[in-house]
């Protein structure tokens, strides 16, 4: 954790949610990550997974950001399943985070899995050290025999989120570039 306080300078915490609809631990959980672009690279700051019914979510969600260095120029990014869309409503409606949703998966997530993993096997992604790490690392490298598997989508959707779009926008400005005269 001191590497990553000592690099960190202002860049924004952004949140990914994946949501589920009970708090019956014999269901899938709520899973949420604390990610960190700097540089090229990404840092997953926590995460943690809870079993809550609606209501108790959108509590937890606005005290977890906050605890977890969310600013005004930080975002919560919500997959659009379960109970997703309710949860981005009910939380722009009392809250004034700066909440939105993912784009819905068109790939497999096996696909979608594979497709991020250069990023992972280049050492662009970081754990930040925290109690969280072991169950975050079990359940991503057995997937897809792991019981669970929200780790596995929200680490999907922040490198695909933060490195993938960095990547088009560098792409893109070296060919605005490559046409000024």
């Amino acid at each position: 954790m001191s590497d990553f306080l000592k690099q960190h300078r202002n860049e924004p915490i952004t949140f990914f949610i994946d949501t589920a609809f009970t708090d019956k631990t014999t269901n899938d959980p709520t899973g949420i990550i604390a990610t960190c672009r700097m540089g090229n690279d990404l840092y997953i700051t926590h995460a943690q997974k809870v079993n809550m019914k609606f209501p108790e979510l959108v509590k937890f969600i606005p005290d977890y950001v906050n605890k977890r260095g969310y600013t005004s120029q930080s975002s919560i990014r919500i997959e659009p399943k379960a109970n997703g869309l309710s949860v981005i409503d009910q939380l722009r409606a009392v809250t004034s985070l700066n909440v939105t949703q993912t784009p819905t998966p068109k790939e497999a997530k096996e696909t979608r899995l594979n497709a991020i993993s250069p990023a992972v096997e280049a050492n662009r992604v970081f754990l930040v050290e925290g109690a969280w790490n072991k169950a975050f690392i079990e359940e991503v490298c057995g997937f897809p025999a792991k019981p669970h598997d929200e780790y596995v989508d929200l680490l999907v959707y922040a490198v695909d989120y933060q490195l993938s779009n960095m990547m088009d926008a560098a792409n893109w400005s070296s060919i605005l570039n490559a046409f000024r005269v």
